[in-house]
């Protein structure tokens, strides 16, 4: 039951789409992405299928190789790119400090 809600829980994040768009995205083979994580080939493509869930530093290792966080994985990806507008009279200003001429 517990691997049920585990399952049902991660998979709206699509792990494994995610890890694959990423090594696709750099030409990679999961021979050559297995050599940076120490990770099997074999493990790899389950990761990617979603037969396998990753662990957290699993999941870290991969992030490494590619240059992403952790978030990238957590975080839907329209989200991600958000630019934020902050009116003027909205922003976070510091103190003035006393005699500190720009």
């Amino acid at each position: 039951m517990l691997n049920k809600i585990i399952i049902d829980g991660l998979k709206p994040y699509g792990l494994g789409e995610k890890l694959r768009a990423l090594r696709l995205r750099k030409s990679m083979g999961l021979v050559e992405l297995g050599k940076h994580t120490g990770l099997s080939p074999a493990m790899i493509s389950k990761l990617e299928r979603g037969k396998l869930f990753p662990t957290l530093p699993t999941l870290l290792r991969i992030a490494l190789v590619f240059g992403v966080g952790l978030d990238y994985f957590f975080t839907d990806e329209r989200k991600r790119h958000v630019v934020a507008i902050v009116r003027r009279d909205e922003r976070l200003r510091f103190p003035e400090i006393p005699g500190d001429a720009h």
